[in-house]
């Protein structure tokens, strides 16, 4: 995928965003028509592409909102994620099980980051070491509060939670506990 962009690719970073992600600069110059295209071909190889790569699944989730207009800012994004998955394509995911048999999903929100004043919701599933499963989606419901919108990300996790634990049941695995881990205290008392 690095080598069909159309720019040169020496990846300089290694790490992903830095706090500035879901910030948009309103005076940022739209890109012209052929990096649009290039901006929106390769987002959505960036989509196909995240599987391998979860730690970029917030990245390209927050640009697929921007393929309408991309900007020059957005690019610079785009770019940068390319670096990432350039430098970390030799890396190796690796799973381990404590032996607890306890499932640990742990679910968090950005509230009203994005432009339209929605939440970002992200959650993993994890039994000891490395992400099973993650998430890393726009919510589709407006919230009030913070508290709003960890509940609805809670409550959006809900249905995977009971299908992961069913299916590790089903396996013959004797779950114990199934522990949502949550960081706003109006949620932890309200769940």
């Amino acid at each position: 995928m690095a080598q069909d962009f159309p720019c040169a690719l020496n990846p300089k970073e290694t790490k992903l965003s830095n706090g500035n992600l879901f910030k948009v600069n309103k005076d940022s110059e739209s890109s012209d028509v052929k990096k649009s295209e290039t901006f929106h071909l390769f987002e959505m190889k960036g989509a196909f592409a995240n599987r391998g790569h979860p730690d970029i699944e917030p990245d390209i989730e927050f640009l697929s909102t921007r393929t309408q207009e991309p900007t020059e800012q957005d690019f610079a994004k785009l770019i940068k994620s390319l670096f990432f998955m350039v430098a970390a394509r030799n890396d190796v995911l690796s799973l381990e099980d404590d032996n607890t048999m306890t499932l640990n999903w742990h679910i968090d929100t950005a509230f009203v980051v994005h432009h339209n004043i929605r939440s970002h919701k992200g959650s993993i599933f994890a039994m000891d070491k490395g992400s099973i499963l993650s998430s890393s989606t726009i919510q589709k419901c407006d919230a009030h509060s913070s508290t709003e919108s960890e509940i609805n990300g809670v409550d959006n996790r809900l249905l995977k939670i009971i299908r992961v634990k069913r299916f590790m049941e089903y396996q013959d695995h004797k779950i114990k506990h199934d522990v949502i881990h949550e960081d706003n205290t109006g949620t932890i008392k309200l769940i």
